[in-house]
């Protein structure tokens, strides 16, 4: 498995997508830590030790969004290692069955404010001149 995020580490940067690189690197990095040695092959990979890797990512500070993007990775690779018979289609740990590995989707919280909230802004007349003035300018400025 380390090595095959290593092929498609080095294939990303041929290719000067150092953003998903980047990604990669960090996922193998944490697959690294969690399950030290050279050594993991991808029928090692299954739907509890996925679940063992959740945890231990959460139990580690990363968020829900971090552990479906490394989740998604290996199942990228996953997905890659079937079609290059490398792994066995029977084997495969993702999906939404009970007995499967749903990688975890993260809530999207709404940052945006309220348009109402916004007019407010945009109408406010500080009371102060100086730095209310410039701070609500510098908003409006950003929007």
């Amino acid at each position: 498995v380390f090595s095959a995020f290593q092929d498609n580490i080095d294939e990303l940067d041929e290719k000067d997508r150092i953003g998903n690189s980047s990604v990669y690197t960090a996922a193998k990095h944490s697959l690294e830590k969690f399950h030290p040695g050279k050594n993991l092959k991808f029928y090692e990979i299954t739907p509890s030790f996925l679940k063992r890797y959740e945890k231990w990512m959460i139990d580690n500070g990363h968020s829900v969004t971090t552990v479906a993007i490394y989740a998604r990775c290996i199942r990228r690779l996953y997905n890659r290692a079937i079609r290059n018979s490398l792994a066995k289609p029977d084997e495969y740990p993702f999906g939404r069955e009970a007995d499967q590995y749903h990688i975890p989707e993260p809530r999207n919280i709404k940052k945006a404010l309220p348009i109402e909230d916004i007019k407010k802004i945009f109408t406010y007349q500080p009371e102060n001149p100086g730095v209310e003035a410039y701070s609500r300018d510098l908003w409006v400025l950003s929007v």
